[in-house]
């Protein structure tokens, strides 16, 4: 199975429209029931809500692909961050500030405050700082994804190693093989498809 561009591009732009208006109507315990539906499909089908509804994602990818068009450049992740320890203190961290400004009656401004922390992120940093070391949504779907059979992978029958797929994966997902072939990291892939459109032998598909 191949993902369709102009699907996901319609999808994202629809669940941003919504959690707009959910934020304006003050509804955003209304958003969370999104986020808490992806992470039943993430049980089984994968990290379909960070790639096609998260609110996040979206303006992340927008960021990324302007970034691009103006070739500025974007700097990688700190070393430090690719350490396990720094996700969990990341996760621990930011959660707890969203907590406690749930408690006080602040819910608005939690998910606003995160969102803007993952724009200011990325303005600055590759996407992927954010999508596989800071989010806190992310890293609780790192976990749940881990039991779904359904997943993006590369035939390494098919792979020529030409590492177009590592280059457009939005979280640096794409890694090597000890065979030499690229591979996909399951648990933090954000079934986007980007790496299957710059696959030239479509060696990449989603399935079990």
């Amino acid at each position: 199975m191949k993902f369709n561009r102009f699907a996901r591009t319609a999808s994202q732009l629809l669940f941003l429209a919504l959690f707009i208006v959910l934020y304006l109507k003050g509804k955003t315990q209304a958003w969370m029931m999104v986020f808490a539906l992806g992470i039943v499909v993430s049980f089984f089908a994968g990290r379909w809500y960070c790639g096609w509804a998260c609110q996040m994602g979206t303006l992340l990818r927008g960021i990324s692909w302007l970034k691009r068009t103006l070739k500025i450049p974007q700097i990688k992740a700190p070393a430090v961050a690719k350490k396990p320890l720094f996700r969990i203190v990341s996760f621990i961290i930011l959660f707890a500030a969203m907590f406690i400004m749930q408690k006080n009656g602040l819910q608005r401004y939690a998910i606003l405050g995160m969102t803007g922390l993952s724009v200011l992120v990325t303005l600055f940093f590759h996407e992927s700082f954010w999508h596989a070391s800071l989010c806190p949504y992310g890293s609780i779907l790192s976990v749940t994804t881990r039991a779904s059979r359904l997943k993006v992978s590369v035939s390494e029958d098919a792979c020529i190693a030409c590492g177009k797929c590592q280059t457009a994966c939005p979280t640096v997902t794409v890694r090597k093989a000890d065979s030499g072939k690229w591979k996909v990291t399951k648990s933090d892939c954000l079934n986007c498809g980007q790496c299957m459109d710059a696959c030239p032998v479509n060696a990449i598909k989603y399935g079990a």
